[in-house]
């Protein structure tokens, strides 16, 4: 699937530093896409490959072109690497109100059955880490294993 969205050529230190982020990615939410941007090629290009193999079996978001984007700082920028990926709605913030949700509870876990039936390990389990689309729950951070 190809994700037709104008890459921002430059993005403010400032407004990089205000997105979601983890050990390995900050995701920069580009209108119904994102970005998810990384300090190396090589972790880039890895998670891509096992975040398109996810998402051929339905256990992550559909991504697409991998791109670089420059981020200015006071000393002039630097480069990260990113690729593009379809946004979903996070599960913390869609039981923000409500984390004792038996729903909450059932989805997580088939998610984690689902990821052990295509042989994937999923270690670091908490929900900022997974989330929905069209109401199926997916993985959204494919670093946790």
């Amino acid at each position: 699937m190809s994700i037709a969205l104008d890459v921002p050529a430059k993005l403010s230190h400032a407004a990089y530093g205000d997105c979601a982020c983890g050990a390995d990615c900050t995701f920069i939410q580009v209108g119904d896409r994102g970005l998810k941007c990384y300090n190396n090629s090589n972790i880039r290009d890895r998670f891509y490959r096992l975040q398109r193999s996810l998402a051929a079996k339905g256990l992550a978001p559909a991504c697409d072109d991998c791109v670089e984007v420059k981020i200015d700082t006071s000393c002039g920028g630097r480069t990260v690497y990113a690729f593009w990926s379809v946004c979903a709605d996070v599960a913390c913030d869609v039981y923000a109100t409500t984390n004792r949700s038996p729903k909450r509870l059932t989805d997580r876990d088939d998610l984690k059955d689902r990821l052990l039936r295509a042989g994937y390990s999923w270690l670091d389990i908490h929900d900022g880490n997974w989330g929905y689309i069209n109401g199926r729950a997916v993985l959204i951070d494919v670093a946790g294993y």
